[in-house]
C-alpha cells in the first residue's frame, strides 16, 4: 500500500483542491423528442445499474485496494465480483486475485486533477456470511464504505471522504481520514482505532478497547463498552452513552456533564470499565447505566 500518500496527504490535497477549476461545457441545442436524461446513480443503487467494468472472480481471503481518486466499497451479495469505473488519468495497475488476496491498484500522479464530479468507484462483492482475514482500503479523495461484511483486521484510510462502517463483526479496525466523517453503525469489534481531523466521528456498537481522537470534529459513540476506552479531542464537543458502569476520568475547560451533574475541569466518578475522556475546549457529556 502507498502509505507514502498519507505523509504527504495536507499537500496532496492542497494540490487537488486548488488546481480544481471547472469550465462549463457548451449549451447543447435542445431536442425536444428525446426524453430527460436519467439522473446519476446512487449509491443504493445495484451494482448492475451502474457504469464500468465489471470482473468475476475466485473466491480469497483478502482484500488490498489503493487508488486516488475513486470511491471504495466492500458489500456482501450473492458472488464474488469486483466493479469498477475509473478516471482515465488513474488506469489500473493491478486487478484480480493473487493467491488468497484480492488486488486492485491504480497508477496515478496525486498532483493531477481529477474529475470528482464523476462517480469513479472499486466496488467489491463477497457472498453474504463471508469470514474474510485482512481488508487494507486506502484511497486519497474518495469515501470508503463496509457493510454487512466479517473480517479479522481492516484498515481504512482516507484524506477527503468519508469512513462508513455499517453491520460489521471484526477483531481489529483502524479507520482514518482528514477532512470528512468516521460513521460505524453496528459494529462489533474486540478492538476500534478511530481518527480524523477536521470531520465528525460516530461510533455505535458492541466494542472492546476504543481509542478515538479528533481535532475540531464532533464525537459521539453510544453503546456498550468491554475493555480500557480513551477518547480525546481538541477542540470538538464529545458524547458518551453506554449501558453499564464505567469508572469515567473527564477533563475540559468546557463543561462537563456526567449523568446531569455538570463539572469544570476535571471530574472521576463511577465504577467499571475504565473510560478516559480529554477535550481542552470541547463539551463533555457522558451517560452511563447505574
Amino acid at each position: 500500500m502507498k502509505k507514502a500518500i498519507f505523509v504527504s496527504a495536507a499537500l496532496a490535497l492542497s494540490l487537488i483542491i486548488t488546481s480544481c477549476s471547472r469550465v462549463d461545457p457548451p449549451p447543447s441545442t435542445p431536442d425536444v423528442d428525446k426524453a430527460p436524461q436519467a439522473a446519476a446513480p446512487q449509491v443504493e443503487d445495484s451494482i448492475e445499474q451502474l457504469p464500468g467494468e465489471k470482473k468475476a472472480l475466485a473466491e480469497f481471503d483478502s482484500i488490498e485496494i489503493d487508488v486516488l481518486a475513486a470511491d471504495i466499497r466492500v458489500v456482501a451479495g450473492d458472488e464474488w465480483s469486483v466493479s469498477y469505473h475509473l478516471s482515465d488519468k488513474e488506469p489500473l495497475k493491478r486487478i484480480g486475485v493473487e493467491g488468497d488476496t484480492l488486488y486492485v491498484e491504480t497508477a496515478f500522479d496525486p498532483t493531477e486533477y481529477y474529475d470528482r464530479q464523476v462517480d469513479w468507484f472499486v466496488i467489491v462483492t463477497v457472498p453474504t456470511e463471508t469470514a474474510l482475514s485482512d481488508l487494507e482500503l486506502e484511497t486519497l479523495s474518495g469515501n470508503v464504505e463496509i457493510q454487512g461484511v466479517s473480517c479479522d483486521t481492516a484498515q481504512l484510510s482516507s484524506v477527503s471522504g468519508k469512513i462508513k462502517m455499517k453491520n460489521i463483526d471484526a477483531k481489529q479496525l483502524d479507520l482514518k481520514t482528514t477532512s470528512d466523517k468516521i460513521d460505524v453503525e453496528e459494529v462489533c469489534a474486540e478492538n476500534l482505532e478511530a481518527e480524523t481531523i477536521s470531520g465528525d466521528l460516530d461510533i455505535s456498537g458492541t466494542l472492546g478497547e476504543l481509542n478515538t481522537k479528533t481535532v475540531t470534529g464532533r464525537t459521539r459513540i453510544s453503546g456498550s463498552i468491554s475493555a480500557e476506552c480513551m477518547i480525546e479531542s481538541t477542540s470538538g464537543n464529545i458524547s458518551l452513552s453506554v449501558d453499564h458502569p464505567a469508572d469515567v476520568m473527564a477533563s475540559s475547560m468546557e463543561t462537563i456533564t456526567l449523568n446531569d451533574t455538570h463539572w469544570k475541569g476535571k471530574v472521576r466518578s463511577g465504577e467499571g470499565v475504565s473510560v478516559t475522556i480529554e477535550s481542552i475546549s470541547g463539551k463533555i457529556d457522558v451517560e452511563t447505566a447505574d
